[in-house]
């Protein structure tokens, strides 16, 4: 049987609280967003646009504006499980992913 563990004899520090920031999105399904917290979004433009900038496919596109996208914006609101949800493939949350990280650090430059 284990020995219990004394006490400390100084009182313990409390263990840290996260930074609350109002920029953090709010994710109902407790996954990582597409857009990393450490960058900014970047250019607002419509959803087709995007797509052709960063050649997106056109099954991505059609997708994205089934589910209600019209502007960039709205992508750092999402996890990749919400993409699976609304029926992506892999490669192709994949490929938004990256375009996501592109369109994000264009702003950073």
């Amino acid at each position: 049987m284990a020995a219990a563990v004394p006490p400390a004899p100084f009182p313990l520090p409390e263990p840290p609280k996260p930074a609350s920031n109002a920029t953090l999105p709010i994710l109902a399904s407790g996954s990582l967003p597409l857009l990393p917290i450490h960058l900014t979004p970047g250019v607002h433009v419509p959803i087709s646009e995007f797509c052709k900038t960063y050649s997106l496919g056109s099954n991505i596109c059609k997708k994205l504006i089934a589910n209600g996208f019209s502007m960039s914006i709205a992508l750092r609101r999402i996890t990749p499980d919400h993409l699976a949800t609304m029926q992506f493939k892999m490669g192709e949350i994949a490929e938004l992913l990256e375009a996501v990280d592109q369109w994000a650090m264009a702003t950073q430059a």
